[in-house]
């Protein structure tokens, strides 16, 4: 009896060490191995069908990707599509504005990515007593929540800590630029680089920064954090447009490419050219073009009362200088030439 205990054990820590290992080959692999999550629906011929899409801040690189698939995806299946953008994550009032206005005129579906994880559920909760299908986008609602589509932001963090850590060889002053205070998703991206950068004890937070997702941010933190601390090794950013700032603030200083370590979230075509520079060091996509037409696809079959997966993941690897060439950009940004239609 007890060698046969021994056994299931032993069989039993087999599935429970992989687990602990995690995904490792999606987490950390060149390319980002992406099929699509949803496969498009059937629209039967005659039905019109209307979707809107709410996001927070439509100047970010990352949300214009976004604004391309969910139009494009749009196109592709023949449905009407409408985006109302909050213009920032300091504007919550907005944006339940705009959604509760929305579901006053009864669309078919809607895709909410959130400004707030709190602040949109009551909005939210209107919608599903509303009897109005929602597809819960990037952002988790802090509720009970029926279909939704996420990458881990938690996750990203984590990533974007270890190429940071990783740049700089595990030792010295690094400055954390995390992005809107206000936003969840800065906030739980911080928190897994932080957890990360905690655990080597040869790297130091000298300090962290919040600020709004703005070039002009970047460009005037980055240049106080150069003058308070010239050692500075690394610096940990939120998206491409502090991103931006923070390189128009290194090359300012005369620093050279790679002097100061950078690891940023997204991979907009800037970002990608920064990093061939060899201003950045770490870059953590996911693929929101991708996601974009993901999401389009479950509102579409919510609006026609199939039945969808409550979740639906997209997930994100890491990109260095190292593996830039082989990375697969696919699904990342939208095509040359193409410009959002401001609503």
């Amino acid at each position: 009896m007890k060698r046969r205990r021994m056994l299931q054990l032993a069989l039993l820590a087999v599935p429970l060490a992989l687990l602990a290992l995690g995904p490792v080959t999606d987490l950390w692999a060149a390319q980002d191995y992406y099929s699509a999550a949803v496969s498009a629906p059937k629209i039967p011929a005659g039905k019109k069908i209307r979707v809107v899409v709410f996001i927070p801040n439509g100047p970010d690189p990352y949300f214009q990707s976004k604004w391309y698939g969910y139009e494009d995806e749009a196109k592709r299946l023949g449905v009407t599509f409408q985006l109302f953008d909050a213009g920032g994550y300091a504007f919550l009032s907005k944006q339940i504005q705009q959604f509760e206005d929305v579901v006053q005129t009864k669309p078919d579906a809607v895709i909410l990515n959130a400004v707030s994880s709190t602040g949109m559920v009551p909005a939210y909760r209107k919608a599903v007593a509303a009897k109005i299908p929602v597809v819960v986008d990037n952002i988790p609602l802090r509720t009970g929540v029926a279909v939704q589509i996420m990458k881990s932001d938690y996750e990203i963090g984590m990533l974007n800590g270890a190429g940071l850590v990783d740049a700089i060889g595990g030792k010295g002053k690094v400055a954390m630029l995390p992005g809107p205070p206000g936003a969840d998703a800065a906030k739980w991206r911080y928190n897994g680089a932080v957890d990360y950068i905690h655990r080597f004890k040869g790297v130091q937070i000298a300090l962290t920064k919040w600020s709004a997702s703005d070039p002009a941010e970047g460009l005037k933190n980055m240049e106080d954090i150069l003058q308070a601390h010239p050692d500075l090794k690394g610096v940990y950013c939120f998206g491409g447009l502090i991103q931006q700032g923070i390189v128009q603030a290194l090359k300012a200083r005369g620093k050279k490419p790679g002097e100061v370590a950078v690891s940023c979230q997204d991979i907009a075509k800037h970002q990608e050219q920064a990093m061939r520079e060899g201003y950045v060091q770490a870059l953590v996509p996911n693929t929101p073009v991708n996601m974009a037409r993901d999401a389009m696809r479950l509102a579409v079959m919510m609006a026609l009362g199939q039945k969808v997966p409550d979740m639906t993941w997209n997930r994100t690897v890491i990109v260095t200088p190292k593996n830039v060439d082989s990375y697969d950009f696919g699904g990342n940004n939208p095509p040359e030439g193409w410009k959002a239609k401001l609503r």
